[in-house]
């Protein structure tokens, strides 16, 4: 199912194992058709629920692992929810058995729950937690000591920029997915000692989730033209860890969090409530604003350079 013949060859996939979630449609079947015309081996993972996280068939993923098949790529497919170690450390263990490694994680998976905070489900809560944060992370967890044994692997997690930016009505949604940016920051450092990057991608596409809100405003947003972007961060091409992309209609931008230089109150007793007022517009000025490394080149490096210490950055090991 390999497309080599028709691009100079830069992302390499080829007897790559990828693990990929919410593969039976929309993003995650355009994710893993792609991967598995680069050479891929895909795990095709999808519980087969409603946009709402309601149901499951075990037949979605199957319907696109065959489709793989039928055109060549190798591909196998399971179903399932993955919400518990166990289940997990299962998903991961199926390419390992199958492919004797796992080279890259790609969780597409989500659930819409709409609704403003006063009429938030507590099901839709769970849902959303489950897909939007417990899948990620316990998948990550059976997935990094592998990754680190063989000294490579790549992780891929989906978010939504409603999630970074807000979204009027969509509380659980921007709450959960904001997770995933959160975490991948915690595996890229983690995973940098041993050659595993971790990125993360908001996607702006027509899907059975988005179709609501895009409306009319559907053309050249297929799952195609996001797809690209995931299969580079899945591949040993891959430079960027810790980043967080949006990616939609051939649009491709990176988001990033930044701190402003701010105000420094004078050292000695603490500032006042008023003192904090009336340096607010240099407290949100972004005139020299940067991109922490991490938590101690933001917080404890900065302001103890401040106060006239210059310590060693921390290795937690």
């Amino acid at each position: 199912m390999s497309d080599a013949g028709d691009r100079t060859e830069v992302v390499d996939l080829d007897g790559r194992a990828v693990v990929l979630t919410g593969a039976g449609g929309g993003l995650g079947r355009a994710y893993a058709r792609l991967l598995a015309r680069r050479g891929a081996h895909v795990v095709v993972h999808d519980t087969g629920v409603a946009a709402d996280g309601s149901g499951g068939d075990p037949a979605v993923a199957e319907s696109v692992a065959q489709e793989i098949v039928k055109a060549g790529g190798e591909a196998v497919a399971l179903s399932g929810p993955v919400t518990t170690p166990a289940a997990a450390e299962a998903l991961v263990e199926a390419a390992v058995d199958r492919y004797g490694r796992l080279d890259a994680l790609v969780h597409a998976a989500g659930v819409v729950a709409g609704g403003t905070v006063a009429k938030v489900d507590p099901v839709a809560v769970e849902a959303a937690i489950d897909a939007h944060l417990r899948t990620p992370l316990l998948l990550a967890r059976a997935a990094m000591p592998r990754m680190k044994a063989q000294r490579y692997g790549r992780i891929v997690l989906s978010t939504s920029s409603a999630s970074l930016f807000g979204a009027y009505g969509q509380a659980v949604e921007v709450a959960t997915a904001g997770a995933a940016v959160a975490l991948v920051r915690a595996l890229a450092l983690e995973g940098g000692r041993w050659d595993t990057r971790a990125n993360a991608v908001s996607p702006l596409a027509r899907t059975r989730q988005t179709e609501h809100v895009l409306g009319g405003f559907e053309s050249g947003l297929e799952p195609e033209q996001v797809a690209p972007l995931v299969a580079y961060l899945a591949s040993e091409a891959c430079e960027p860890s810790g980043a967080v992309f949006a990616c939609g209609g051939g649009r491709f931008g990176r988001i990033s969090t930044t701190v402003t230089p701010g105000w420094y109150a004078p050292p000695g007793a603490p500032a006042s409530p008023e003192e904090v007022a009336a340096h607010l517009p240099e407290i949100l000025s972004e005139e020299g604003a940067t991109t922490p490394y991490d938590v101690a080149d933001d917080r404890f490096l900065t302001v103890m350079r401040h106060l006239g210490n210059s310590p060693e950055p921390v290795d937690a090991g």
